[in-house]
């Protein structure tokens, strides 16, 4: 799907609302209504935001009373490679797979007023 055209790319703006930089924007796939609806079933089904049981590691951040910098600098010291893929659900029909690197940078979208968990295809760790 189209980056420019997905409904949720306002979450890829930076702190100026500037729109990922294509360098970004490559590291970025939003999926279609159908395979986000099927990331959010697989993710709800398996229960992977409440239950340790699927991962080797699980880390939790309480980031409502964190500034920015504190968050990153959190996402950054948890070690994961930052070309790896990530799975990312906002919604149904709202989905990504993007580089933990852009985790990081967009994290000030990612995380806030709400839980959002990351995981990889491994389900070998669960930042939350």
């Amino acid at each position: 799907m189209p980056f420019s055209d997905y409904i949720a790319n306002w979450i890829f703006t930076d702190e100026n609302d500037q729109l990922a930089s294509q360098e970004h924007q490559d590291q970025i796939f939003p999926l279609t209504k159908e395979a986000a609806n099927f990331l959010w079933d697989y993710e709800m089904k398996v229960g992977i935001e409440i239950s340790e049981k699927y991962f080797r590691s699980v880390s939790t951040f309480n980031s409502e009373f964190s500034d920015q910098q504190t968050i990153k600098k959190y996402l950054y010291n948890l070690g994961i490679p930052f070309d790896q893929k990530i799975f990312i659900t906002q919604q149904p029909d709202t989905a990504f797979v993007l580089t933990y690197k852009m985790v990081i940078i967009y994290s000030h979208n990612l995380f806030f007023a709400h839980d959002q968990s990351v995981w990889n295809k491994t389900l070998s760790w669960l930042p939350d």
